[in-house]
């Protein structure tokens, strides 16, 4: 869950890369690069094919209905305005099952572009006024794919 703690939220994320690490390797992908820095978290393989992927948690969605995702941080662009990776993995926690959703950047990008369907609100850390855009759960889902069901 979001801590609004960057070093106890560092510790989530790590857990999670682990467990989407995992996920990946079992659909067939291969982790070539895991980076820690603000281009992408990611960079797989499956194929022959090469793709970079960015990491992302909800602990919310099945209270709120929603999924956050960032566009904006400490006054500058970030997230979904700033990344390279091609595409979205969401681990996303509902009550009695966690769902892995992937959305390509560019979909999400064109449908906050063009949609009204989402509102913008700020939380974060202290300090940090980070930005996002609510999107409803099922509307996210519709603009990716739900690719793998955990049960919690």
């Amino acid at each position: 869950m979001g801590n609004y703690n960057f070093h106890k939220d560092l510790e989530v994320e790590e857990k999670n890369k682990t467990f989407i690490c995992e996920f990946l390797g079992e659909k067939g992908y291969t982790i070539l690069e895991d980076r820690n820095d603000y281009q992408y978290d990611l960079l797989v393989e499956k194929n022959g094919k090469q793709f970079k992927v960015e990491l992302k948690e909800d602990f919310k969605a099945e209270e709120t209905g929603n999924v956050a995702v960032e566009f904006h941080s400490r006054g500058k662009p970030s997230g979904i305005s700033k990344t390279k990776a091609q595409y979205y993995v969401y681990t996303v926690h509902l009550k009695e099952k966690i769902e892995i959703v992937i959305a390509s950047t560019r979909n999400l990008r064109y449908f906050f572009r063009e949609s009204f369907d989402y509102r913008t609100v700020v939380g974060g850390d202290d300090g940090s006024y980070t930005k996002m855009y609510l999107i409803d759960y099922n509307t996210f889902k519709k603009l990716g794919k739900v690719y793998g069901t955990v049960n919690d």
